[in-house]
């Protein structure tokens, strides 16, 4: 490793500020990275690099264990950047038989309008432990933040991993977590449920999963609240079973899903069992009705967290709803019908009126973390839903 501000003398601002990743030394990186901004501020622009204007409004931490990490997590948060001026911490972990720490800074630059005279522009630490556990990772990472602004943990791994985790936690305002990444969602959303109940034990939590849920749960809420669908309120009380169509490696999203109706709605999770044809049944309870809710799992055709695909309500009064993800003029949307529906009331747009149309669920992983990012209170909502999840969790193990 090379000694203290020998790196930083040798880097040009061309190459720090084009997000190329420059060593630094481990012990004074803070030192380096201040030599390289002076370096680049007071470099004279030219028409290829227009003046530099520094901006940080938050601290992001992005953990993450990938074998590619330096690219594709940095390639995010460059995105990321953009929407949300931070100093970017990104945290690599990999197992080793050798110790090893390394450090590398960048600068994330843009334009904030085409043609601006200043490029707007943070930065980033890219600090990567090789060995056993996280080890010297978090007292490494956590001397770097940014006094006096907000903080934000996203735990970009393939596990819930509580022991990785606690070191950095109390330094954290939010954490923000992924279960559709989780090898075992049901164990994570376990292990999350008992976090939460401890109060003390996590910071304000979200997960990306949860997020892309978002659009369904406006979708299927505003569906009971709008005159075109022929249903009310009252109808909720009469849902008699649900079918749930999704990717197989969406189920992160389904169990939440279910688990939120589940919250909203009063049921109880009583039984789980696997269909002949490979999905799952469960049984809720509701004073003495009993909701019946299947999921139907089939392959996912791209790359990826995946996505629900359609949802079917019956009710015990004879209706039905669905609600399903569609492509429309080249884009997809979320399209709802009811047989309860009168003849050309739900969509002005939609041919015959046949179906209601919402937003799509949102896939793209920088823009679900922007959104996060905008949050620091606590949802209460998807706690309740997470309570629900582990319930369901615990009937799946026993079956």
């Amino acid at each position: 490793m090379t000694g203290p501000g020998s790196v930083a003398q040798r880097a040009y601002p061309e190459e720090f500020l084009s997000g190329k990743l420059t060593q630094v030394d481990v012990a004074g990186i803070e030192r380096e990275l201040r030599q390289l901004w002076q370096s680049a501020e007071s470099a004279e622009p030219d028409s290829q690099r227009p003046a530099v204007s520094r901006a940080c409004a938050l601290n992001l931490i992005l953990y993450s264990t990938d074998d590619d990490a330096e690219t594709t997590a940095g390639n995010l948060l460059d995105e990321i950047s953009v929407s949300h001026p931070c100093r970017a911490l990104l945290a690599i972990s990999r197992r080793s038989q050798g110790a090893s720490l390394e450090a590398w800074v960048s600068a994330r630059c843009h334009l904030p309008v085409p043609g601006a005279i200043k490029q707007i522009c943070c930065e980033q630490i890219t600090v990567r432990w090789q060995g056993e556990g996280v080890q010297e990772l978090p007292s490494v990472v956590l001397p770097l933040l940014v006094s006096d602004l907000p903080v934000f943990l996203w735990w970009r791994a393939a596990s819930f991993d509580r022991a990785a985790m606690s070191p950095f936690l109390p330094a954290v305002d939010r954490l923000v977590i992924d279960s559709a990444r989780w090898s075992t969602p049901w164990s994570g959303l376990r292990d999350v449920a008992a976090c939460l109940a401890e109060r003390g034990g996590l910071p304000r939590l979200s997960d990306l999963s949860w997020t892309r849920l978002t659009a369904w749960r406006e979708a299927i809420a505003s569906a009971f609240d709008s005159a075109g669908t022929g249903l009310s309120v009252e109808d909720l009380g009469q849902i008699a079973s649900v079918e749930v169509s999704y990717d197989d490696k969406a189920q992160s999203q389904v169990v939440l899903l279910t688990a939120w109706l589940s919250s909203r709605l009063g049921w109880r999770p009583v039984f789980v069992e696997y269909t002949t044809d490979g999905g799952i049944q469960l049984t809720f309870a509701r004073r003495k009705r009993k909701i019946e809710v299947t999921w139907s799992p089939h392959p996912a055709a791209q790359p990826g967290p995946g996505s629900l695909r359609a949802l079917l309500f019956r009710f015990s009064t004879g209706k039905q709803m669905t609600v399903q993800l569609e492509g429309l003029d080249s884009k997809r949307v979320l399209a709802i019908r009811s047989t309860a529906a009168r003849p050309q009331v739900l969509s002005p747009q939609a041919p015959a009126g046949e179906k209601l149309i919402a937003p799509a669920p949102e896939s793209s992983e920088p823009r679900l973390l922007n959104r996060e990012l905008d949050i620091l209170g606590f949802d209460s909502v998807f706690e309740e839903a997470v309570t629900v999840a582990a319930e369901i969790a615990e009937l799946y193990e026993l079956e």
